[in-house]
């Protein structure tokens, strides 16, 4: 096993574990943060790096998956309430790929696609999660999204 340690931000109210195990041929990652607009990068390149140990490895697939990402975690820190957001991407040796992000926020509306305008500058992110995952949803608080096995179709 490869033990991964983040460096990350750590609140004493939010219980986030400190170790993350992640083998060569299968992987799991979780990093807990403050919502903060540049966490966004930070992530799609926490996710590339963990692609290169496991997952696909077309560069137009990682590129998709970083998208998604881009995607979720933009949502956590523009509508989540709490002081911290859990990300975390896990694979496996077929290169299947599932993504959470916990804004750590119960709400009464579920996220789902909404028409958006053309013009909009914002209102697609949901649009783009959809097209391009194979299946997505909200658990409580977490959003999360799976990515089919490499040579599986999206949708």
């Amino acid at each position: 096993m490869l033990q991964h340690t983040l460096a990350k931000e750590r609140r004493a109210d939010f219980d986030c574990p400190a170790e993350f195990k992640t083998p060569l041929t299968s992987g799991y990652i979780r990093v807990c943060f403050t919502p903060h607009p540049r966490r966004v990068e930070q992530m799609r390149r926490i996710t590339r790096t963990q692609l290169r140990y496991c997952g696909p490895r077309d560069v137009e697939a990682v590129h998709t998956v970083g998208l998604v990402v881009s995607e979720l975690v933009t949502n956590a820190i523009r509508h989540g309430k709490a002081a911290m957001v859990t990300f975390s991407l896990a694979c496996d040796a077929s290169g299947a790929i599932r993504i959470e992000v916990d804004d750590h926020t119960l709400s009464e509306t579920r996220p789902s696609v909404q028409p958006f305008d053309a013009d909009a500058e914002d209102g697609r992110g949901l649009a783009i999660v959809e097209a391009l995952t194979h299946a997505w949803g909200r658990e409580g608080s977490c959003t999360w999204c799976t990515f089919p096995a490499e040579g599986g179709a999206a949708a």
